[in-house]
């Protein structure tokens, strides 16, 4: 416990924390992961077989890794103060 701080002031600022880091750790990914996809869905294989990729980016998918991370975040950030 910090000199000066209460419970609850500490596991707010862990919080706010954490939340910040998954935000951006989550927004890094999924413009990494659109990239990608994108990326891979363009690319056609040097063959002589008519073959092409139906892989395109899901705006849910990325929406439900944004909802896993931050609720990662909260669990591990609020891990820390109930060890405490």
């Amino acid at each position: 416990m910090a000199i000066g701080s209460s419970r609850f002031r500490i596991l707010r600022q862990v919080l706010t924390e954490a939340f910040l880091l998954a935000l951006m750790a989550g927004l890094a990914a999924s413009a990494l992961g659109w990239a990608a996809l994108s990326g891979l869905g363009a690319w056609r294989p040097p063959t002589s077989l008519p073959l092409q990729f139906a892989v395109l980016p899901q705006p849910s998918l990325i929406l439900a890794a944004g909802l896993f991370s931050f609720v990662a975040a909260v669990l591990f950030a609020s891990c820390h103060c109930v060890k405490s």
